[in-house]
């Protein structure tokens, strides 16, 4: 059933009409300005929900969605355009002083008055043990009370600052406080601990003496997270864990004793996710349900199913106009016109922030949103991959194409040269599938080509990268097998080698590319250095050339046998970084000559700095623009771009000085026709318009 409507305890079934919200932003019609930055962000998770006049604000994880009555329109407002961080948790209206307050997981809090962001870092910047997220904000008077992982504080909202903080917990402990509830005579805080009261006449709330426990609630030391007021009963919702499983009780005080809260009569046990009261009603919303509650306390409407997908709710609200709105993990904001039918309202962009691998061609950007520990564990990603084309994102998984259905982690792109529409994907787990625009050309694993499952377990296909090379073969890196390179030929067969054995059946893959030499270098993670792949001809599987490079003066002399990354620059120099340093081979084409073909260092001199480059940073990828400058994305210090020999620094970008998500950087991809330069991190991707293409 989709939604049901009581009046005198009569329930009519209705069904769902959808109908779709389809905005278009003018930023992606038009692209980016040379200079400017745009999050490529997941906009359909909304947590947390508010009306304001002539809008509906929904936040996200990443920013805000705002929607505009008067044009039907809907933007987005994050990190790009004035907000601090990401990770928002909660965001409340104060209508009497034009203010939109917006609470974060880490402690940040930023004031919205129309598109100026006042940032509140103090919580954030604290030298507090534990969680620091603000879980619930209460506006009263000048002033915001927060619900934090750590106990309440009081933020004085004429001057932004921040006046105390109260720690409740016995003996003026810290305790974690999921919500508070003011009435005329109390201050309430449902915390992981019981529920905690004070007056709110109390000459010091800041003295944990003036608080107590309540012991006349059901369980007194239980983990209360939500609690509200409303039709003259005070609601608390108790949740317990019991091997992984979460029950819910939802309580409520009828001023004489606690009462287990059972609309018509059922149990009440799915965890909840919201309790507020909302333009005089009640609402609760659960996993998978939103009842709205009339002043008796009766149910006057269930969404539970949406027709085209299960609610999965997170906050929702009643506007001015009486219309229910729901905030859902995947459906964005939902407007429930009637019981019968529904907008929603959603921005695309890809399914999720997850972003390990990129691919570019001409026109489109490839995301591989999959990954893998360092010792090669699945992660069990089922997002399938994404691409950006035409600005827009479109998502392809399980739910688009039915071979794909078994394919986990999808950890790297490969593009077709001779095709801009062509990719291939690997995954750590089923194979190597390859797309031409939308149509799946194939999915190759061990049944109907030369790629092997791991050795003596036979249960899954690790294939950690491929490449095209100038005649259109496709070759793939395949791990832990015996013969751990393979090639598609362009008509269709396929040939694996196994190396010499200079690469160990125990041993990882990681990233490929293939020089102008046509010679295929893969990286071998674990401290193994890399080994470097000609064949003579495609007739047969042993007529081929193979080397190992390593840390061995002529054999490679890499500062470290721990190879992070590679890239191939537009003079055909291969660049690597290893856990000592960046270094370039000049002379790639002498590796099977007998020539010297040694890397060399990039020695760099900036600042006062004398060092190698990179010496002391994990570099996660190298890219080359169409100049030449070569990109470099770190672990901990964000990106990095260098002039075309390395030496100098043009550009370096973290989370301080840009809207990088985070300054983890796992990729970067260079759209060639724009130049608009996209950066993979663990928290979602962002894009820069750069100056080359």
């Amino acid at each position: 059933m989709s939604c049901r409507l009581s009046v005198n305890h009569f329930f009519s079934v209705c069904l769902l009409l959808l109908s779709f919200a389809f905005v278009s932003e003018s930023i992606l019609a038009q692209g980016v300005p040379i200079g400017n930055w745009r999050h490529h962000l997941p906009n359909n998770t909304i947590v947390s929900l508010v009306e304001r006049p002539g809008q509906l604000i929904g936040a996200n994880p990443y920013g805000l969605v705002i929607y505009n009555r008067s044009d039907n329109s809907v933007e987005r407002f994050n990190k790009v355009h004035g907000l601090s961080d990401f990770g928002i948790s909660e965001i409340i209206n104060i209508p009497e002083k034009d203010l939109l307050f917006i609470a974060y997981e880490n402690g940040n809090i930023d004031l919205k008055q129309n598109r100026i962001v006042y940032n509140i870092p103090d919580i954030k910047n604290a030298a507090i043990i534990g969680s620091k997220r603000i879980n619930k904000v209460i506006a009263e008077n000048e002033t915001a009370y927060l619900a934090t992982g750590f106990g309440i504080v009081n933020i004085n909202l004429e001057d932004r600052t921040i006046r105390d903080t109260y720690y409740i917990g016995p003996e003026g402990s810290q305790i974690y406080v999921n919500d508070l509830l003011f009435t005329e005579e109390y201050i309430y805080a449902a915390t992981e601990g019981g529920i905690f009261k004070a007056d709110v006449d109390a000459p010091n709330l800041a003295d944990y003496n003036y608080w107590s426990q309540m012991d006349d609630v059901p369980v007194v030391t239980g983990d209360y997270n939500f609690i509200t007021s409303f039709s003259g009963y005070i609601f608390a919702n108790l949740t317990v864990t019991h091997d992984e499983h979460v029950n819910d009780t939802l309580y409520f005080y009828d001023g004489e004793q606690w009462n287990i809260f059972k609309p018509g009569g059922n149990d009440y046990f799915q965890p909840k996710r919201q309790i507020r009261k909302s333009e005089n009603k009640l609402i609760v919303v659960a996993d998978t349900v939103v009842d709205v509650f009339d002043n008796d306390l009766q149910r006057v409407m269930r969404v539970d199913d949406y027709y085209d997908g299960t609610p999965n709710p997170y906050d929702a609200i009643i506007d001015y106009q009486n219309f229910l709105w729901i905030g859902d993990d995947y459906h964005g904001m939902v407007k429930m016109t009637s019981p019968q039918s529904s907008e929603k309202i959603r921005l695309r962009g890809p399914l999720s922030s997850n972003s390990f691998d990129f691919a570019s061609s001409q026109g489109n950007i490839w995301v591989a949103p999959g990954s893998k520990s360092p010792g090669g564990a699945n992660y069990w990603n089922r997002d399938g991959f994404f691409r950006f084309s035409d600005e827009r994102w479109n998502n392809y998984n399980r739910f688009s194409y039915e071979e794909m259905k078994d394919v986990y982690d999808i950890v790297h792109a490969a593009a077709d040269p001779r095709n801009p529409h062509r990719v291939a994907l690997s995954s750590w787990y089923a194979g190597v599938l390859v797309f031409d625009d939308f149509e799946l050309e194939g999915l190759y694993n061990e049944e109907n080509s030369t790629l092997q499952p791991r050795l003596g377990i036979f249960d899954r296909v690790w294939i950690s990268s491929t490449a095209f090379d100038r005649q259109g073969n496709l070759w793939v890196a395949n791990a832990r097998v015996e013969e751990p390179l393979s090639v598609r030929t362009t008509n269709g067969q396929w040939l694996s080698f196994d190396l010499d054995g200079l690469v160990s059946s125990a041993w990882l893959t990681g990233d490929m590319i293939i020089d102008d030499y046509g010679q295929k270098w893969i990286i071998l993670p674990g401290g193994n250095g890399m080994v470097v792949f000609r064949e003579n001809t495609l007739n047969n599987n042993n007529d081929y050339e193979v080397r190992r490079i390593t840390t061995t003066q002529g054999s490679g002399a890499l500062p470290s046998n721990e190879v992070t990354a590679i890239a191939k620059d537009h003079n055909g120099y291969v660049w690597v970084a290893t856990g000592n340093g960046v270094v370039v081979f000049y002379t790639p084409g002498r590796i099977f000559t007998g020539q010297p073909f040694d890397a060399q260092p990039i020695i760099l001199e900036e600042d006062g700095f004398v060092g190698y480059l990179f010496e002391n940073e994990t570099v996660n990828s190298i890219t080359v623009d169409g100049s030449n400058k070569k990109w470099f994305g770190t672990s901990r210090a964000g990106a990095f771009l260098m002039a075309p020999d390395g030496r100098s620094t043009i550009r370096q970008f973290d989370v301080n000085n840009s809207p990088l998500p985070s300054n983890n950087v796992r990729d970067i991809a260079v759209e060639p026709t724009t130049g608009e330069i996209f950066f993979a991190t663990d928290m979602g991707i962002a894009s820069f318009r750069g100056y080359a293409t």
